[in-house]
């Protein structure tokens, strides 16, 4: 699985896009995790992305591993 933590540097990188269509390549889940106004663009465009905005990085941590442990393509 992947978390992609989306922020405005993100469209930025020459990497961070490359790596999600490796990670959708193999079929695995993908959250994304907006922080501030970015969404998900290219490979991730069809994926709806949680809005973090000031919820405190516990609450975060905690709303990801209920998505990793809630994912059946993740169990076995």
């Amino acid at each position: 699985a992947m978390v992609v933590f989306l922020h405005d540097g993100f469209g930025e990188s020459k990497y961070c896009d490359q790596e999600v269509g490796w990670v959708m390549g193999r079929h695995r889940p993908i959250l994304p995790l907006a922080y501030g106004t970015t969404m998900p663009h290219g490979f991730m465009s069809t994926i709806q992305a949680q809005k973090v905005g000031t919820r405190p990085t516990s609450q975060v941590a905690k709303d990801v591993m209920t998505w990793l442990i809630g994912n059946p393509a993740l169990h076995g």
